[in-house]
């Protein structure tokens, strides 16, 4: 009796697993690795970005890097907004609190910048080429960009 029911099941207990586990490896991304490809910094150097490198989902629509900006001069900027520009597209910063721009940053600080893109194409397609992240700002009646450039790759 018991090899009966083992000579039933165990192929069919075989399939199930095989299967399970197929289904599984299909539904999982693979990941990347968005980087800044070198330092950003203004022409006069007072004003720095520095952006974490991130390690996201290929299929993802969105970009949500970790931004700092560095205000090393004697004067406060603002930050009026920060956009995304590829090869082919320059998308808008899709902030994700209301209240987020226009963001003052005091002389000789630091702050985090709420920045999100939704993405036409999946990450892997826009971040396959460098593509710049530039931060607008105004000093007094001057307005200016620093842009950081980034790159995707494979997983660190």
């Amino acid at each position: 009796m018991k090899m009966t029911v083992s000579r039933y099941l165990w192929p069919t207990g075989r399939v199930t697993v095989l299967a399970a586990l197929l289904s599984v490896a299909a539904a999982c991304d693979r990941g990347m690795t968005v980087k800044q490809a070198a330092p950003a910094a203004t022409a006069s150097g007072r004003v720095t970005l520095n952006m974490k490198t991130g390690r996201i989902l290929v299929g993802k629509k969105w970009f949500a890097p970790n931004v700092i900006i560095t205000n090393s001069q004697d004067v406060a900027i603002t930050v009026t907004d920060v956009e995304l520009g590829t090869s082919s597209v320059r998308y808008s910063n899709s902030h994700l609190r209301p209240d987020s721009y226009p963001r003052t940053v005091p002389a000789g600080s630091t702050g985090e910048l709420d920045v999100c893109f939704d993405l036409k194409a999946d990450v892997e397609h826009t971040f396959s080429t460098e593509a710049r992240l530039g931060v607008h700002y105004n000093v007094g009646d001057h307005s200016d960009v620093v842009e950081a450039a980034m790159i995707g790759g494979p997983l660190d």
